[in-house]
């Protein structure tokens, strides 16, 4: 049995393809590929942000716990201060104080969020997940945060995460969903 190595079997196989060989040229694409995957989960292991520490002490405005957002930022370069972060955790935290659903419905979100983002960061291409997550989901609840937009920058939030938990696996507890359908149905939550 000899070990696998990747990179002879490209020098041979290069060397093979020159001399005419068809099906060593077809192998030598096949290594390639292998070996661009393995450079991509190499550096899927070694990305150059951390995953969220959670502590429910942080929960006041300022920081703390916008854990889906946070590693998102994280993800794109952008710092745990930044205008998008901030304007959504001071949201979040007059949402809170203002609606006993929305209280309810961030109260498990410090719950699953920490698993989704751990389920996130195992994955490849997590980077692009995160950008994914940004351009479709996010930065809309930003814009529509900015232009007073309450309800409907809830709702995308929402989804989004409903969305996650259920591609992640990841249940939300029993009666939340009928929070959710509770508080989309109320048109005066956007107060």
């Amino acid at each position: 049995a000899f070990s696998q190595d990747l990179n002879e079997a490209e020098k041979f196989f290069e060397k093979a393809s020159s001399l005419g060989h068809k099906k060593a040229a077809e192998e030598l694409g096949k290594v390639r590929e292998w070996k661009a995957d393995n450079n991509r989960r190499a550096q899927a292991r070694t990305k150059n942000y951390a995953p969220r520490t959670i502590s429910h002490s942080s929960s006041s405005s300022g920081g703390g716990l916008c854990v889906i957002t946070g590693a998102a930022c994280s993800a794109l370069h952008k710092t745990d201060d930044c205008e998008e972060l901030n304007t959504l955790r001071a949201y979040r935290d007059k949402m809170k104080s203002e609606n006993p659903i929305i209280a309810a419905l961030i109260e498990e979100y410090y719950r699953v969020a920490p698993l989704l983002v751990e389920k996130m960061d195992s994955e490849i291409e997590s980077e692009k997940i995160y950008s994914d997550l940004w351009k479709n989901s996010i930065a809309q609840t930003y814009r529509l945060i900015k232009a007073g937009q309450n309800a409907a920058a809830t709702s995308i939030y929402i989804d989004m995460v409903q969305k996650l938990c259920r591609h992640y696996g990841v249940d939300l507890a029993e009666g939340i969903g009928e929070k959710i359908s509770l508080l989309k149905a109320d048109c005066n939550f956007a107060r």
